[in-house]
């Protein structure tokens, strides 16, 4: 990803529209659009900060209306973040911001995942690695960062304060002002040696004043529950950049942020557990080895998640209302793990471009623009995956070709249910019967035509109970019944 020194300017929206269309209109497919390319080159690439390649590849009109996300309510900033246990690097059974968590002001409201308990969260609870069926590498990562290595010390910042403060000369024993506040202790634990633990003395709501908060350049562990605001942010400035390496960060809300939540550099780092609210981007992954866990994202500009990172697991994220693609994984994203993520009403649900090795399993993807689109992506592994109410195709195969295409269900879809591919003979054609699908409670009842559909790969379906799923064989999509 090259980074370029001139400010974004409003072309970047010029080039989202370009790529996407009006979504008010209702679409029986999708096409590519060499246009959005060369408005891309004239008024885009040499004036942004990021060149995002999901927008050169995205068709033109592939929405359809504005979504809203179950009974949330508008007005209030979440920090309702489930377990805090702060052994390991996964965090025991699920822990997804619970009821209303919508941004100030904004129009989108939602319910963070399942109702009723369904938030299964298998696939990222095992340690090391998974192996597909087949020869597919399914990889669930090695052990999180959290933790530290070998004889490295580790200390804790406490924060203390809601404010947004940089008090010249603050330490860690004397932080003037105040108190210790989130922006400080980040400038502390980069500039200390070892790897810092940052905590908060409450459950605080942060305002960014005037800046970003300060990129992590050291070993940091940033564990909530805390909420960041980014309307003061400038434009086009991540709220959070994160490089160097074995960053974790955990139980984080951050909403209205004018471009990414967080950005991700270098290797090695976990985000688990937290809530991205109406962001004028993606989370962005770039770098190796990352574990993206158990977040949930509504209400994105662009992306949900944009993995330009190698080596990287997805795993179990509610992504919902992204304007563009619940997920999109680059050219730069071969053998990384799609797994156990829900995309809701998104532009596109998952969009993979000329990565190699990339697994998409165990998927929840429902009433998108497009359910899933392959643009020159090879050996990839589809299996296991539930793709519902696409008002174009469920699948679409621009170009590129297939390890494993089968036993995934499909309904609803209003284009092919695989455009230019042919589902395996595993593969299942009906209605998944969903607990609720009008509120987008997508668990499984118990006559579901994918309960016990799946192939077994390898990763935990059942949130840490006996064995790794439930039943005779797993179930299709993101949810493992009872």
């Amino acid at each position: 990803m090259e980074q370029l020194t001139a400010p974004c300017s409003r072309s970047k929206r010029i080039c989202l529209d370009c790529a996407v269309g009006h979504r008010s209109r209702p679409t029986s497919g999708w096409r590519w659009v060499p246009m959005c390319a060369a408005v891309i080159a004239a008024t885009w690439t040499t004036s942004c900060r990021y060149d995002y390649e999901l927008l050169e590849q995205l068709p033109d009109a592939i929405g359809s209306g504005t979504s809203t996300f179950g009974g949330g309510t508008a007005g209030g900033s979440t920090s309702s973040v489930g377990s805090t246990s702060t052994g390991g690097a996964t965090a025991g059974g699920s822990a997804t911001a619970g009821g209303s968590a919508t941004a100030s002001g904004s129009a989108t409201t939602f319910d963070t995942a399942s109702s009723g308990g369904s938030t299964s969260v298998g696939g990222d609870t095992s340690a090391g690695d998974t192996t597909g069926s087949g020869g597919s590498t399914a990889s669930d990562g090695a052990s999180g960062p959290s933790g530290g290595s070998g004889g490295s010390t580790e200390t804790q910042l406490v924060v203390t304060t809601a404010a947004d403060e940089e008090d010249a000369g603050a330490t860690r024993d004397n932080p003037l002002g105040a108190g210790l506040s989130l922006r400080e202790a980040i400038q502390i634990a980069n500039m200390e040696a070892g790897r810092q633990t940052i905590t908060f003395s409450g459950e605080y709501s942060i305002a960014l004043a005037s800046a970003p908060l300060p990129t992590i350049t050291e070993p940091v562990e940033l564990l909530g529950p805390v909420t960041v605001e980014g309307a003061g942010v400038p434009s086009q400035t991540a709220c959070l950049a994160v490089g160097a390496s074995d960053v974790s960060i955990r139980f984080l809300t951050v909403y209205n942020c004018p471009a990414e939540p967080v950005l991700l550099e270098g290797t090695g780092h976990e985000v688990s557990d937290c809530n991205f609210i109406d962001s004028a981007q993606s989370l962005a992954v770039t770098g190796q080895g990352h574990r993206i866990l158990r977040n949930t994202i509504v209400g994105s500009d662009g992306a949900g998640i944009w993995c330009n990172a190698s080596d990287s697991n997805l795993l179990d994220n509610w992504v919902a209302g992204s304007a563009a693609v619940g997920i999109y994984a680059t050219d730069a994203a071969s053998t990384t793990s799609i797994v156990g993520n829900t995309l809701l009403q998104n532009g596109f649900g998952i969009a993979v471009a000329l990565a190699t090795n990339v697994v998409i399993a165990h998927n929840t993807v429902v009433d998108c623009g497009v359910g899933v689109a392959i643009d020159g992506a090879t050996q990839l592994d589809f299996r296991n995956n539930i793709v519902v109410g696409s008002s174009g195709e469920g699948v679409s195969l621009n170009s590129g070709d297939f390890f494993a295409l089968d036993a995934s269900l499909y309904f609803g879809n209003g284009g092919s249910d695989c455009l230019n591919c042919a589902p395996g003979p595993a593969s299942v054609f009906a209605d998944p019967r969903f607990v609720d699908h009008a509120a987008n409670d997508l668990a499984l009842q118990a006559d579901s035509p994918a309960v016990d559909q799946a192939i077994d790969l390898g990763f935990d379906r059942n949130a840490g109970s006996n064995g790794t799923f439930n039943g005779l064989a797993p179930d299709l999509g993101a949810f493992e019944s009872d």
